[in-house]
C-alpha cells in the first residue's frame, strides 16, 4: 500500500495528496485484488450451482468503503506505507446553537447510543434542512451547543461535526428504545455492534406468550403469522395497536406484517440458493435511507422486493432500473422483474411504523454498510 504524493485527476474526480493507491503489479496482487475487488456475476455460467452462498464477496462496496479502480496505469508518485494513518475529523463553525453529526458510519449510530445511555439530550433530523448554507441530511443527529462534546466526537470518534444556527424545526427527541429480536445470531450481532441493547427470543412460543407487548420495538426475521397460535396473533395485533413499531426482513418479516394488517404491500422474492451484490439507489429524503449515498450497494440473499405498495407506504430504496446485479449468482436476475422495485419500505399507522427490509441487512455479519438500515429502522419509529 502507497500514498500519493501529490494530488491527482481519475476519471474526472480529482484526489488527494495522501490518498492511498494499490499497485497492481506486486507480488500479492491477487490478495489485494481479493480484498479490493468487485467480484464477478456468475448467473449465466452453464451447470454451475452452489451449495451454499455467498457466491461473491466485495469488502469495499459491503463495508462502505470508498474505492474507485484504475483501468489504465497513470503516473502518480507515491510512496510507501508502513502504518495507517488513524481517521481524522474536525468541528466546523463558531457560535453554535447546536452541533450536528451526520448517519454516515457505524461510529455515528454507536456514539448516539452511548450519547443517549449518558444521558445527553439527543435529536434526529426527520427530513433534510440547510443550515448556514449547508445541505443536512435525513437521520442528522443533534447534539447540544457544548464545545467539549464537539471535540471528544470528533477527536475520538473520528466524526465530523458542525456547529448549527438553530436546531432544525424537523428535529425529534431521542429516547432510549426497548427492543425484543427474533432473528438469526448475524442481526443479533449487528445491533450489538450499533450500540442498542435488546433481548432476543427464539421461539414461536415466546410470542404466543405475549412477550412482544413488554416492548417499544420488535425486530423480526424468523417467525410468520402463520406460524403463531390465536393467542400469539391477538397479542402483536395489541402491540401494534397500542403503537409497537416493527421491523421486518426478507420475505419472513414482511409476510407477518402483510398477514397483521400493518401495511399495504405485495412482494415476489427468491430461495436463498440465489444470492447477489446488487446496486441499490437510497431515497435522498427518506430518514430510513438517511446516511447512505444516492447510489450504493447491498447484499441480496432470498431477496424479497415490492409490486405494489399501498396508501401511505414510502420507498426508502430501489434496486438499480438496468443491470442491478455487480456479482454473484442468481439464474435469470435480468428477467426476474426486480429491477427498478422498492426494497426498503415504511409505513405509518396511527402510533405504529413499520419497516420492511427486502436486502440482507447483516448476512453473516459482514455487510457492516447494511447494518445502518436496522438502526434507521428503529430510530424512525421515534415521534
Amino acid at each position: 500500500v502507497e500514498q500519493a504524493s501529490q494530488p491527482f485527476t481519475l476519471d474526472g474526480t480529482t484526489y488527494p495528496k495522501g490518498t492511498y493507491v494499490v499497485w497492481m503489479n506486486q507480488a500479492k496482487r491477487g490478495l489485494a485484488n481479493t480484498i479490493l475487488g468487485t467480484g464477478i456475476d456468475l448467473s449465466a455460467v452453464p451447470g454451475l450451482d452452489f451449495y451454499s452462498p455467498p457466491a461473491a464477496w466485495s469488502h469495499p462496496l459491503l463495508w462502505g468503503a470508498h474505492r474507485v479502480i484504475m483501468e489504465d496505469d497513470m503516473s502518480i508518485q507515491t510512496t510507501p506505507v508502513n502504518k495507517a494513518d488513524a481517521p481524522r475529523a474536525s468541528v466546523s463553525g463558531n457560535r453554535a446553537g447546536a452541533y450536528a453529526f451526520e448517519p454516515t458510519s457505524l461510529a455515528a449510530f454507536q456514539m448516539t447510543n452511548a450519547l443517549i445511555d449518558r444521558g445527553v439530550t439527543v435529536y434526529r433530523a426527520s427530513g433534510s434542512f440547510v443550515d448556514r448554507g449547508r445541505s443536512f441530511e435525513a437521520g442528522t443527529f443533534i447534539v447540544p451547543a457544548d464545545r467539549s462534546l464537539a471535540n471528544e466526537l470528533a477527536s475520538r470518534q473520528a466524526l465530523d461535526v458542525f456547529a448549527l444556527g438553530v436546531p432544525p424545526a424537523n428535529a425529534v427527541a431521542m429516547e432510549k428504545q426497548s427492543i425484543v429480536v427474533y432473528a438469526d445470531e448475524y442481526t443479533r450481532y449487528a445491533l450489538g455492534v450499533l450500540g442498542f441493547e435488546f433481548d432476543a427470543i427464539n421461539s414461536a412460543g415466546a410470542v404466543n406468550a405475549g412477550v412482544v407487548e413488554n416492548y417499544d420495538v420488535f425486530v423480526n426475521l424468523s417467525r410468520n403469522w402463520n406460524g403463531l397460535s390465536t393467542a400469539g396473533r391477538t397479542s402483536l395485533t395489541n402491540f401494534f395497536a397500542a403503537g409497537g413499531d416493527y421491523v421486518g426482513i426478507r420475505s419472513t418479516g414482511i409476510a407477518l406484517a402483510k398477514s397483521a394488517g400493518i401495511i399495504d404491500v405485495d412482494y415476489s422474492n427468491v430461495s436463498t440458493s440465489n444470492n447477489a451484490i446488487v446496486n441499490v439507489i437510497y431515497s435522498a429524503d427518506d430518514s430510513v435511507s438517511g446516511g447512505f449515498l444516492d447510489q450504493d450497494y447491498g447484499f441480496a440473499y432470498g431477496l424479497a422486493w415490492f409490486t405494489r405498495l399501498g396508501d401511505g407506504v414510502t420507498s426508502s430504496a430501489e434496486l438499480g432500473a438496468g443491470d442491478f446485479v455487480v456479482a454473484g449468482y442468481w439464474p435469470g436476475w435480468s428477467g426476474s422483474g426486480a429491477a427498478g422495485q422498492p426494497v426498503v419500505v415504511h409505513a405509518s399507522t396511527g402510533d405504529n411504523d413499520t419497516t420492511l427490509i427486502g436486502l440482507d441487512p447483516n448476512f453473516r455479519a459482514h455487510t457492516e454498510n447494511t447494518f445502518r438500515l436496522l438502526a434507521n429502522a428503529i430510530y424512525n419509529g421515534l415521534d
